[in-house]
């Protein structure tokens, strides 16, 4: 790899060698940013190589962000129309240490692809080289070649070991420790690190982006979005100061047992919480809108059914709504073999409200007494 060898990177081998001897440089107050493909998103719900630096630098009010995002490659990011470039997300952030993690989609192109991928990446690093974002000086690079379980994706154990991997082989933790150990460790701070990195994700890469950055931004949909995303900026923001006033794991007890076969660390989906800074009854709430008249009167459902023009010989009637039942943005609806309704119900879409757990389910309505009208739930 000659083409890096006159930029200050240090590269990270995973079951191999470090290039360079040194440990890697933390300091105190460092914005730590990953980018990459879905080896990098996933580190978000794990969470041990973040656990790892908070435990490694106690004091250093760390600030750790996590801008994987599934399929990337060093030249290719696919995002919605308007989304923001990503230097200027850097800048934001104000970025000191960037982890990079790329390699694996690029492989699929083979050897012919490989002159493109190290040209690209050089040209890549370079860029990184050349920047300010922190307003001082040029971001730290940890350029990461990484090992996974199946080629692309790591499981809770998976993401235990390379972490473990990482840290060695950045010359943060030494290999005096024996692993595993007897007793699984803590796990509330890193159920903390999950909970923050959760609130990030969700405002960073919602599911529906479209409605933020695209062409949709302008629908009732998402009337309400932009003061939403502030009101999570400052829930991102409150559960990293609860990160660094909590006590952190020792260096040996970070990693714990062996992950075993129960729960992961990122089930269930945070509990609502309160937003720091928002009066209650000023937080984002749910707001029904109408397809009718300007008044906004919402038909009933039998207002709705007088509506349908049916042919002749056919009639129809209404089996469930939304008085009876807690359904709202029912996306997908299949009968069973026993006369069964399955819904599948969000209304959490377009996106879930910040400082709220999503309420999305299955739910599934069945008519007991065969009369054509859900009675059970």
């Amino acid at each position: 790899m000659t083409f890096l060898s006159r930029l200050p990177i240090l590269i990270l081998i995973l079951f191999g060698a470090r290039l360079r001897a040194e440990p890697l440089r933390v300091e105190k107050g460092d914005s730590i940013v990953i980018l990459g493909n879905t080896f990098a998103e996933r580190m978000q719900l794990f969470g041990y190589f973040e656990t790892f630096l908070h435990s490694r630098f106690p004091d250093h009010q760390l600030r750790v962000r996590n801008m994987g995002w599934s399929a990337d490659e060093v030249d290719m990011r696919m995002r919605p129309g308007g989304f923001p470039e990503q230097f200027a997300e850097l800048e934001e952030h104000r970025a000191d240490l960037l982890f990079l993690c790329f390699g694996l989609n690029e492989s699929f192109q083979g050897a012919a692809g490989l002159d493109h991928y190290k040209a690209e990446l050089g040209k890549f690093l370079k860029e990184l080289q050349g920047r300010k974002f922190n307003g001082e000086s040029a971001p730290r690079i940890v350029l990461v070649q990484k090992i996974t379980i199946n080629g692309i994706h790591l499981t809770e154990y998976g993401d235990w070991s390379v972490s473990q991997l990482m840290a060695r082989g950045l010359g943060l933790w030494s290999t005096d420790h024996t692993l595993p150990l007897e007793k699984p460790a803590d796990e509330k701070f890193r159920r903390a690190v999950y909970e923050k990195n959760h609130h990030y994700f969700a405002w960073w890469h919602p599911p529906n982006a479209s409605y933020i950055h695209g062409g949709r931004n302008k629908t009732r949909g998402a009337l309400h979005l932009v003061e939403e995303r502030e009101q999570r900026k400052l829930l991102i923001e409150a559960a990293e100061r609860e990160l660094w006033a909590m006590a952190k794991p020792k260096l040996s007890e970070v990693w714990g047992a062996e992950p075993g076969e129960g729960k992961p660390g990122w089930f269930p989906t945070p509990s609502s919480r309160v937003i720091p800074g928002v009066a209650k009854g000023k937080e984002a709430q749910w707001e029904i809108e109408s397809d009718g008249p300007s008044d906004k009167h919402l038909r009933t459902p039998q207002e709705q059914l007088a509506m349908f023009k049916v042919a002749e010989g056919y009639e129809i009637n209404l089996f469930a709504s939304e008085q009876r039942f807690p359904i709202a943005n029912p996306f997908a609806i299949r009968f069973d073999a026993k006369g069964r309704l399955w819904v599948g119900n969000s209304p959490t879409w377009p996106h879930s409200l910040p400082g709220k757990q999503p309420m999305d389910s299955l739910m599934i309505l069945e008519d007991k007494d065969r009369d054509g009208v859900a009675d059970k739930h």
